[in-house]
C-alpha cells in the first residue's frame, strides 16, 4: 500500500505545474492538486471507541501516507486517540495513561517527519483532564488548552464542540491557534467541528462561506484560508453518525471537501472552487417538512443509515441481522436497507426475515413479506403465532375480546421470538418502529418498542414512504420495486385485529408529522400550528384538525415513558426526541382546552 501511495505521489509531482486534478482512490483518499503551497493532509481515521492501540496504529498509517506524499501539515480529526464518543470513559485512568503513552510515541515518530502533525485530544495532566490542541514538530510538542468554562470572545478563542442548534451562534474564532503558531509560518486557521450527519455539513458549508465574523478574523490575522475538520470515521451510532467532514475554504470559497467514506483529503492550497457543484441544499414540500424531494438528500440518508447499521453490527460482533417482516412499510425498508448493506459489505453476514402471522394477517401482507424476503436474498423463518398467543391469553384468563391486552400480546410475542432467535443465531435484532410512531406512542411497551438497534428511529412515516421506493430503485430489482410500491400504496396497519387501519384509528400520519415538526421542533404556538394545518391540509375540516391536534398533545406526553426507554438508533436529521427535556407527568388539560377555544 505504501508503495502504491509513493507511485501516486510521484505521478502527481510530474503534473503539478500544468493541471488541477481530483482523484478518489480505493483507499478513500482524495487528491486535489494545483501549483500553490502549503500542502495539507486532513485525515479522519477508522477509529474504535476506547481502543487507543488500534487508533494509534491508524494514525501511523496516515502519517506514513503523509510522508509518501510530502505534505507540509497533517491535521487529524477530533480526538483521534480517544474518540469523541468515549463519554465517561475518558476519565478512566488506564485509558488516560494509554493516551499519554501514545502521545509520547507520537513525539518520537515526529522526529522522522518533515511536516507538522496537529489534532485535538483529551489529555490528563496532574490529575486534571484537559482538552488540548496539540502540535508535533520534529520531536517537539506544543499545546493549547481549551477552557470550556471560560467565557469565550467569539473573535479570540477556539470552540471545539457546538452546543446550539443555531449555527449562526457558533463562537468560532481560531486566532488562538494562528497566534501561537504564527511564527511557524502558517497562513491558515483550523476549525474542529463535531457536526453530525450531512445536514449539519450543508449548514456548516454555508456558515463558513457566508460569515462576516470569519472574514474579519481572516483579515485581522492576514490570512485567507480556513481548514475545517470533524470527528473520525465510524463515530457514533447511538447519538448519530459524526460526519468526518473535511473542508478547505479559501477567500470564503470551498476549494476542497470530503466526508464520510473519504478517510483523507490531500490538497495544495489554491483557487479551485467546488462551491457550485458540491452545494446540496435539501428541498422540502411545505406539507411534508421532513421529506427531502431531491435524490441526493435521499441518498445521504441511506448512506448514514447504512454506515451506522454496519458499524453497530461490527461492534457487537454479530454474524448477521434478524427482523420481523410484516409486509408493511417500516419492516420493508429495514429489510431492503439490510440487503443494500449486504451488497456492499461481504462480511455483513446473513439476513433473517421472520414472518409471524395470525388469522388477522391479510393475505396481501403475507405475500408481500415473503416476496420481499426472497428479493432480498434473506433466509426466511415462518412462525405462525396464533396458537401461542391464545395460549398466553388463556394463562391470564383473558376473555378473548380484541382489546388492548389482546393486541399487545401479539406484539410482545413477536418481539420475544425475535430476541430469542437473535441469541440462537448470534445476529443483531433490528427494530422497525419509526419516528412518527415514537411520537404518538403507537407501539407496545416491552413489544415492538424493543430491539437491539433501530435504523428507523429518526425516520418519520412520510420519510419512509419516499425512501422505500428510492432504495428499491437503487437495488435495481424490478420485482422488489413492484412489491415496495404495493406496500407504499397499501393502508398502514399493524394487523393486530381484523381489518385494522392505523390512520382510521389515529388520523393521517402526514398531519401528525407536520404537527411534530412545527410544534415540537420549531416551537411554534398551538394557534400557529392549527392555522398552518388548516392552510396545508385543506381536505380536513377545521373541527377534525382540532381533534387530531388534541389527540397528538395527549398521546405525545402520555407516552413519554416509552421514549425514555427507547432502543439505540441513529440520527439522520437535525430533529430528534433524545435531547428534549420532557417529563413523564405532564398535565395536558390546559393545552387541550386552548385548542378547543380556537
Amino acid at each position: 500500500m505504501c508503495k502504491a501511495n509513493n507511485i501516486i505521489g510521484e505521478f502527481f509531482q510530474t503534473i503539478l505545474n500544468w493541471i488541477n486534478l481530483e482523484i478518489l482512490d480505493k483507499n478513500g483518499i482524495i487528491y486535489i492538486m494545483n501549483t500553490q503551497r502549503p500542502k495539507l493532509q486532513l485525515s479522519t481515521i477508522q477509529c474504535k471507541v476506547a481502543n487507543i492501540s488500534h487508533n494509534y496504529k491508524q494514525m501511523l498509517w496516515h502519517i506514513n501516507l503523509a510522508k509518501s506524499n510530502s505534505v507540509d501539515v497533517l491535521i487529524f480529526g477530533i480526538c483521534p486517540l480517544t474518540t469523541l464518543s468515549l463519554g465517561y470513559l475518558k476519565y478512566n485512568k488506564e485509558l488516560q495513561q494509554s493516551v499519554n503513552d501514545a502521545i509520547q510515541q507520537l513525539v518520537e515518530v515526529s522526529l522522522t517527519c518533515d511536516f507538522d502533525i496537529i489534532f485535538v485530544e483529551n489529555i490528563a495532566q496532574n490529575g486534571v483532564l484537559q482538552t488540548q490542541v496539540l502540535r508535533f514538530s520534529q520531536g517537539t510538542i506544543k499545546s493549547i488548552v481549551f477552557e470550556p468554562n471560560k467565557k469565550h470572545d467569539s473573535n479570540e478563542d477556539i470552540l471545539l464542540h457546538k452546543k446550539s442548534d443555531d449555527i449562526a451562534k457558533f463562537a468560532l474564532s481560531f486566532s488562538d491557534i494562528s497566534d501561537r503558531f504564527k511564527n511557524d509560518g502558517y497562513d491558515f486557521v483550523i476549525s474542529f467541528d463535531d457536526c453530525l450527519s450531512e445536514y449539519d455539513v450543508d449548514l456548516l458549508e454555508k456558515f463558513y462561506t457566508n460569515n462576516s465574523s470569519i472574514k474579519s478574523l481572516e483579515q485581522k490575522n492576514n490570512i485567507n484560508t480556513t481548514v475545517v475538520i470533524g470527528a473520525n470515521v465510524s463515530e457514533s451510532v447511538s447519538q448519530g453518525v459524526y460526519n468526518s467532514t473535511k473542508l478547505v475554504i479559501n477567500n470564503q470559497n470551498i476549494v476542497a471537501k470530503a466526508s464520510y467514506w473519504h478517510y483523507c483529503i490531500i490538497v495544495l492550497l489554491g483557487s479551485k472552487d467546488f462551491k457550485n457543484e458540491n452545494y446540496i441544499t435539501p428541498k422540502f414540500r411545505p406539507e411534508l417538512p421532513f421529506v427531502p424531494t431531491d435524490v441526493a438528500s435521499l441518498d445521504k440518508i441511506i448512506d448514514i443509515l447504512s454506515h451506522a447499521t454496519y458499524q453497530r453490527l461490527k461492534e457487537t460482533r454479530n454474524k448477521g441481522v434478524i427482523l420481523g417482516v410484516s409486509g408493511g412499510l417500516d419492516s420493508a425498508f429495514v429489510l431492503c436497507l439490510a440487503r443494500w448493506i449486504q451488497t456492499r459489505h461481504s462480511d455483513f453476514g446473513t439476513i433473517y426475515g421472520v414472518t409471524m402471522h395470525t388469522s388477522n394477517t391479510s393475505k396481501l401482507s403475507l405475500y408481500n413479506a415473503k416476496a420481499l424476503i426472497e428479493c432480498c436474498n434473506a433466509t426466511h423463518i415462518d412462525i405462525p403465532i396464533g396458537d401461542a398467543v391464545q395460549h398466553h391469553l388463556g394463562m391470564i384468563s383473558h376473555g378473548g375480546k380484541h382489546d388492548i391486552t389482546y393486541q399487545n400480546a401479539h406484539a410482545r410475542r413477536r418481539t420475544s421470538l425475535l430476541l430469542d432467535l437473535s441469541n440462537m443465531y448470534n445476529v443483531l435484532h433490528l427494530g422497525t418502529g419509526d419516528m412518527s410512531e415514537i411520537a404518538l406512542g403507537w407501539s407496545t411497551y416491552g413489544g415492538d418498542q424493543l430491539s437491539q438497534f433501530n435504523p428507523n428511529s429518526n425516520l418519520t412515516k412520510t420519510m419512509l414512504q419516499a425512501l422505500l421506493p428510492h432504495l428499491a430503485k437503487k437495488l435495481n430489482d424490478p420485482r422488489m420495486l413492484e412489491v415496495c410500491n404495493k406496500i407504499v400504496n397499501a393502508p398502514i396497519s399493524p394487523e393486530l385485529v381484523p381489518n385494522q387501519k392505523t390512520e382510521d384509528e389515529l388520523g393521517p400520519y402526514a398531519l401528525f408529522d407536520f404537527i411534530t415538526y412545527h410544534w415540537i421542533f420549531k416551537n411554534r404556538s398551538l394557534v400557529e400550528v392549527y392555522q398552518l394545518c388548516c392552510e396545508h391540509f385543506e381536505y380536513l375540516t377545521s373541527a377534525a384538525i382540532k381533534e387530531y391536534l388534541k389527540m397528538f398533545i395527549n398521546r405525545f406526553y402520555l407516552n413519554q415513558f416509552k421514549r425514555k426507554f427507547a432502543c439505540d438508533g441513529v440520527h439522520v436529521q437535525n430533529y430528534d426526541f433524545d435531547n428534549l427535556e420532557i417529563v413523564t407527568s405532564v398535565d395536558t388539560s390546559m393545552l387541550v382546552e386552548m385548542v378547543d377555544n380556537f
